[in-house]
């Protein structure tokens, strides 16, 4: 890895959650995933494993990503608990 790309690869990550096997993930995007001309679409959190693996979000600002973890984070705990 380049000097200075752990430093940026840091910088992108909003917030990591592992329950068990599952792994949540939400991150700066770095380019604009919006598919039209309105808000930029930079953040998305991504579940991998569990009944939710696949689940995908994007938002457009930091605060958005944050809560949009915690709903992930959330939506997990709750299958967990059954």
């Amino acid at each position: 890895m380049e000097e200075g790309a752990l430093e940026f690869h840091k910088e992108r990550h909003v917030a990591e959650t592992n329950i068990g096997d599952i792994f949540i993930s939400t991150v700066f995007l770095v380019i604009n995933h919006a598919f039209d001309d309105g808000e930029p679409i930079l953040f998305e959190t991504m579940i991998f494993g569990g009944v939710h693996g696949g689940y995908c979000e994007r938002y457009a600002t930091w605060e958005e990503a944050e809560k949009g973890h915690k709903r992930a984070v959330e939506l997990c705990n709750q299958i967990i608990k059954k």
